[in-house]
């Protein structure tokens, strides 16, 4: 089989990633996308359709939410122990430069958008450069093959094929035109059979024939102190595992209904625009008769029974599509504060309710513990492969924040907090101090402060903006206890 061979499950999960990383990039994206995510309508031409998707807003809910849940795990400092000699790993631990704490967030990012990522500990062997080792990040979508095997009780990796991109004119410094490479990592018994050894290999089209061949002179095998790997070091990380394995991506229902209420809101925007516009009729007029609009026109007949009006909307249809969609916000929210919040496990009291807000055992403090045991395991491969010493390896450990908010908040209180933050009513920094203290706004903040970071996270819009616009404004107030006057809760007006 060739090269680009898809593994089955990448075949099942293969859509699924695209739509998450197309719903998170936003408007353009999707709407480049067309009928994929946007049918067209009967008998539409091209231009007509065109002129659809044009007009249908993006309610940018599923980033809003990654952004959202992200910022809360990082809302505190992750817990990181590593040797001091190591620090210089710290700064520099990607290919492209990433420091940890940065690389953390563009780990946790990707997992929140798909739920995959693969993370490749490889060694730079240019001539003149240091082999100390670096990380190199591939998404689900790279990721096209993969093969295991046992070794003793233990099932470990023994090929994987990852899609990359090169340079087709490397000498050209103005070009960016580039072409598909596929890099095979294997995992195969040496010439004695004695051991496993690790070795990579780049695969191209190399002639006019449409057929990926291996580049000659491009097998290298990587060492550690001139001994060759008996592993593949390439890890995968998903939302709640670090196996092969595919998930469904976290967030994928949300995405389905992200995509439900971009085409709720293309048909709201299509019958508006056909609707509202005025359009007059006549009886009684020749039909030769040429008439305009105008104050200084006046339309003239000699049937005395003529008639002349304006066509206006009547009915219910706009008002439907208009509840189904503030429908699909409020699960959208709910969706998203899930994520907040502990599994439930029976019947629960209220105060019960309260607790498993705290965060613990929810499933974004889940799949924060996974991301922080996969981070380890690559900070540790890097300084083994690095030349540390043994015993410093081991002190390695990372650990993301998993507590997200407070035991004041019900699971209703997180699910107006997800909406009034889906909906560009509330800025990132206040959603995150009331994941975390129950409160509505800091202390030293004011309702005028507030409203100026929304402005500027929605560029000047606030719930008008693009990114979470519908055709009903949305508004949100605070709720006070009627006893002791203080905040408990964030309700829409």
């Amino acid at each position: 089989m060739p090269v680009d061979t898809k593994h089955p499950e990448y075949l099942k999960r293969e859509k699924q990633w695209i739509k998450c990383h197309d719903v998170i990039e936003g408007a353009d994206a999707v709407k480049s996308k067309k009928t994929d995510y946007l049918p067209s309508l009967a008998s539409q031409s091209d231009a007509q359709y065109n002129a659809y998707v044009l007009r249908a807003p993006f309610f940018a809910a599923t980033a809003r939410t990654v952004q959202g849940l992200v910022g809360a795990i990082f809302r505190k400092q992750a817990h990181a122990v590593y040797p001091e000699p190591y620090k210089q790993h710290i700064d520099y631990l990607t290919t492209d430069g990433l420091n940890l704490e940065d690389f953390s967030q563009e780990v946790t990012h990707e997992i929140m958008t798909a739920g995959r990522l693969g993370l490749l500990v490889d060694v730079s062997v240019e001539e003149g450069v240091d082999d100390r080792a670096y990380v190199a990040t591939y998404i689900a979508e790279n990721i096209i093959n993969w093969e295991t095997k046992k070794k003793g009780n233990v099932e470990i990796l023994s090929k994987v094929v990852l899609k990359e991109k090169y340079l087709k004119n490397p000498k050209d410094e103005f070009s960016h035109e580039s072409e598909t490479q596929y890099r095979v990592l294997r995992l195969a018994l040496n010439k004695q059979k004695t051991s496993d050894v690790y070795s990579q290999e780049i695969w191209r089209k190399l002639d006019d024939k449409d057929e990926f061949k291996m580049v000659p002179d491009s097998l290298k095998i990587p060492t550690r102190a001139g001994v060759a790997l008996d592993h593949i070091p390439f890890h995968f990380l998903n939302a709640e595992n670090l196996t092969p394995s595919t998930e469904k991506p976290p967030l994928l229902d949300m995405v389905e209904l992200n995509l439900s209420h971009y085409r709720s809101s293309a048909d709201i925007e299509h019958g508006a625009h056909f609707t509202a516009l005025p359009t007059p009729w006549v009886a009684g007029f020749p039909a030769t008769t040429k008439l305009s609009i105008g104050s200084g026109i006046a339309w003239v007949t000699e049937e005395v029974n003529a008639k002349a009006g304006m066509l206006e909307y009547t009915g219910q249809g706009l008002n439907a599509i208009e509840k189904r969609i503030e429908v699909k916000e409020k699960q959208m929210a709910i969706l998203g504060a899930r994520m907040l919040e502990a599994q439930k496990a029976g019947v629960e009291s209220e105060g019960a309710m309260k607790l498993r807000g705290a965060g613990e055992g929810g499933a974004l403090a889940m799949t924060a513990k996974t991301i922080s045991s996969g981070i380890t395991k690559v900070l540790k491969q890097v300084a083994w492969w690095s030349k540390v010493a043994d015993a410093e390896v081991a002190k390695i450990e990372y650990q993301l924040n998993s507590d997200y908010t407070s035991a004041k908040l019900s699971p209703q209180e997180l699910t107006a907090l997800m909406q009034a933050w889906q909906g560009g009513g509330m800025s990132q920094d206040s959603f995150l101090y009331n994941l975390k203290t129950g409160e509505m706004l800091p202390n030293d903040r004011t309702i005028e402060q507030e409203k100026d970071l929304i402005e500027a996270e929605t560029g000047g819009l606030g719930n008008d903006a693009d990114v979470g616009s519908t055709p009903v404004k949305r508004n949100f107030k605070v709720v006070n206890d009627k006893t002791t006057g203080k905040p408990v809760g964030i309700q829409e007006e």
